[in-house]
């Protein structure tokens, strides 16, 4: 199963299929949407030419589909951009489209299969990456198991921000038995708690929420867009996509 960490370069049929049902927006029309409703749409900051929408869309969906790097993908959307001679995007801005995009389809493909195996794997653990980039309210987050369909995990399924690098892992019932894991029932979501911030060595007050724009798990939402809001050209690309 791909990892939404270190994101393995496997396609994986799942994650594909959910990114092919995004339909294209601009920035303008994408944030005017709930936070929900975003989850099925695609779009990139500070960039308002649809046209360049729809290249580093299929620049993100190649990526997916052919289990392509950040660098894979750097590149392509840099020459398709110099051939068009539009400015390409940062670095940075380029890697967090990519890990954003790739990690949320790669994230509900593996809630989606996971789910299917809960009568064995009846819990999941959430795992953060425990060194000096991790956020606060992630890293407290760490070693967390909740039952599959805990509540939890409507609010904490990875990604939770933009670049994060958290995952979960699927834990056996035998395990639970065999090394007497806690299972968790009360969850401290939304609350408050000052913590010893290991890297600057001060403690700080973390309010337990993801980061905002991601509170939900995109698997869970139930979404089809209605096309009558859109351009003829949106839809026809919408149309094309879903195929």
């Amino acid at each position: 199963m791909p990892s939404t960490s270190t994101l393995i370069a496997l396609p994986f049929k799942a994650a594909i299929a959910f990114f092919k049902r995004k339909v294209l927006l601009t920035s303008q029309e994408f944030y005017g949407l709930t936070d929900g409703s975003r989850d099925m749409a695609f779009t990139v900051s500070r960039v308002v030419k649809m046209d360049i929408v729809k290249d580093i869309y299929d620049a993100v969906n190649d990526a997916i589909t052919k289990g392509e790097t950040v660098s894979d993908f750097r590149k392509k959307l840099g020459d398709v951009m110099t051939a068009k001679g539009w400015g390409g995007l940062s670095p940075w801005h380029a890697e967090t489209v990519f890990r954003t995009n790739v990690q949320s389809a790669y994230s509900v493909g593996e809630y989606r299969q996971f789910t299917k195996h809960k009568k064995s794997f009846p819990a999941w653990e959430y795992q953060a990456t425990d060194d000096s980039r991790v956020r606060l309210a992630h890293l407290l987050q760490n070693g967390k198991i909740y039952p599959v369909d805990h509540p939890y995990w409507k609010t904490w399924y990875p990604p939770n921000g933009y670049n994060c690098r958290c995952d979960v892992r699927p834990v056996h019932k035998y395990e639970i038995e065999g090394r007497g894991l806690k299972v968790l029932n009360e969850d401290d979501t939304g609350t408050t708690k000052s913590v010893l911030n290991p890297v600057t060595g001060e403690e700080e007050n973390v309010t337990l929420n993801p980061d905002p724009g991601f509170e939900h798990n995109p698997a869970l939402h139930k979404w089809t867009p209605d096309l009558k809001k859109y351009p003829d050209k949106l839809v026809q690309m919408f149309a094309r996509e879903k195929r």
